[in-house]
């Protein structure tokens, strides 16, 4: 099995310290000790409406003293360059597009604050994973020995630095490898940290500290550099060719900023297809569930389904964005009846059982299901009703999705159905608290090169054909919508 090392990012005087102590406290309890990637000058808005404590650099020496790493993390953490740099993984970052003197001068400057501070540091972090070959010239000039990055499954060099692979951003058990796990401690929810901790109480012998990564190239033999370069060669090519072809990368920035969500129809075929059959379907149902009724669109993004709901007594719209919850507001001005919620959602204040209709759509795969189940009794009372909408993982296309991703992107139906309605799930103690009311699928959509969409668009339409009578059995379109109802 491959041996996982842990990496702390955004680690500053501003930041969640109760998350981050609880991290600590995980870490030193099994004795697994970390890489901390530390911010040497930071100006990262967001990060800086997180608390400050004067006791920071005493905090970070004590771990150092205890065998945790230190990193640089960037320079100022202010991603204002619209360069992915050499992996692309995001579309932004704080290095990658610079000339090498600047580039330079930026590390130099963030390496003497860290080194007054905590002393010597020979391993960088980029900010959104964005950095290239003029930042590895840099980093080597200014005396650093590794960057914690890469796609791979060993450690490799390259242009004269040593690059220890990051491709997890969970733990998860993979065959082999030796790979760092990258956390963000800042927005960790409260029940990552029970599941993180249960993974290292099960898997303490895959955790390992990463002061051994750091050693690892070093300790190997040549014989077994040349097997983890093979491996590590076939690995990049099967992680890229999924990674572009599939041109998932901006699925991620479509989900945060408003203006690409709403006309993500225009970005391939297939998102064409599937929101053609999707959007107009929920809008229908919407439409005929909620007049004079108050509607709670938790994670209602930029409103779109909340305007189905323009008879409702009331509407709740919560979102954790406050960018999509601005759209929505101008979507829904012309509404009276809206309460608009910037929330995680399930700390939104609402009332409860005052939910009448609950719109959960597209929300399932990004919290924890039990809690949202959890959450949704609060809201609701007998006879609400609740439509559930989530992507399917019977679907090649989410499957797919969630293989290069490395980690679950789409979720059971069964799973979701027996969570309301056969077992209630352990949230519910057992307890049958909802009936399914309907249920469908569509959009039996597989992978296709982006540019070759529409040569496969009367194929796709033929199997959502052929297939339709046997959805409600065996469900393979990419999203599955059920209506449950409160009893």
């Amino acid at each position: 099995m491959a041996k996982l090392y842990f990496r702390l990012d955004d680690i500053a005087p501003n930041m969640n310290w109760d998350n981050f102590n609880r991290l600590v406290y995980v870490f030193k309890k099994y004795g697994v000790k970390p890489l901390l990637a530390i911010i040497p000058d930071n100006q990262d808005a967001e990060l800086l409406k997180y608390p400050f404590s004067r006791e920071f650099s005493t905090v970070i020496s004590n771990l150092k003293r205890d065998g945790w790493i230190i990193a640089q993390h960037g320079y100022k953490h202010v991603c204002e360059n619209q360069n992915g740099g050499v992996l692309s993984i995001n579309s932004k970052g704080e290095f990658a597009g610079l000339d090498f003197e600047t580039q330079k001068r930026m590390l130099e400057n963030g390496k003497k604050i860290i080194e007054e501070k905590f002393g010597d540091v020979n391993i960088f972090v980029a900010p959104a994973h964005s950095f290239d070959k003029n930042t590895a010239m840099a980093l080597k000039i200014n005396g650093f020995k590794y960057i914690s990055d890469g796609i791979a499954l060993y450690p490799f060099r390259k242009w004269g630095i040593i690059w220890l692979p990051q491709i997890l951003w969970w733990p998860r058990k993979i065959w082999f490898g030796t790979i760092t796990v990258v956390l963000h401690p800042n927005t960790m929810e409260k029940e990552e940290f029970g599941e993180l901790e249960n993974f290292i109480k099960k898997n303490r012998y895959l955790c390992g500290n990463f002061s051994d990564l750091m050693q690892w190239r070093e300790e190997v033999m040549s014989a077994k550099l040349i097997f983890t370069f093979i491996i590590n060669q076939f690995s990049k090519l099967i992680w890229y060719v999924l990674f572009w072809l599939k041109a998932d990368r901006p699925m991620a920035e479509k989900y945060i900023n408003a203006e690409a969500y709403d006309k993500r129809a225009e970005s391939s075929v297939l998102e064409n297809y599937v929101l053609g059959l999707w959007q107009p379907f929920l809008k229908d149902k919407i439409a005929k569930i909620s007049p004079n009724k108050v509607v709670v669109d938790w994670g209602c993004g930029t409103g779109e389904y909340a305007l189905a709901a323009g008879k409702a007594k009331k509407i709740y719209c919560t979102d954790i964005s406050g960018n999509m919850l601005k759209k929505a507001k101008e979507k829904l001005k012309n509404f009276n009846q809206v309460e608009f919620i910037c929330s995680n959602g399930f700390k939104s204040g609402i009332p409860n059982g005052v939910g009448e209709v609950v719109l959960t759509i597209g929300v399932w795969e990004y919290v924890n299901p039990e809690l949202l189940f959890k959450e949704l009794k609060r809201l609701t009372k007998k006879g609400s009703q609740v439509m559930v909408v989530f992507p399917n993982i019977y679907n090649d296309l989410n499957w797919m999705r969630s293989l290069v991703k490395i980690k679950k992107v789409a979720l059971r139906p069964g799973y979701i159905k027996n969570l309301f309605s056969a077992h209630g799930g352990s949230a519910s103690g057992g307890k049958k608290d909802f009936r399914l009311i309907e249920s469908a699928s569509f959009g039996a959509v597989s992978w296709f090169p982006k540019k070759l969409q529409f040569l496969i668009l009367p194929i796709w339409k033929f199997c959502d054909f052929i297939w339709s009578p046997f959805q409600k059995f065996l469900p393979l379109g990419i999203n599955v919508y059920y209506l449950f109802e409160r009893k």
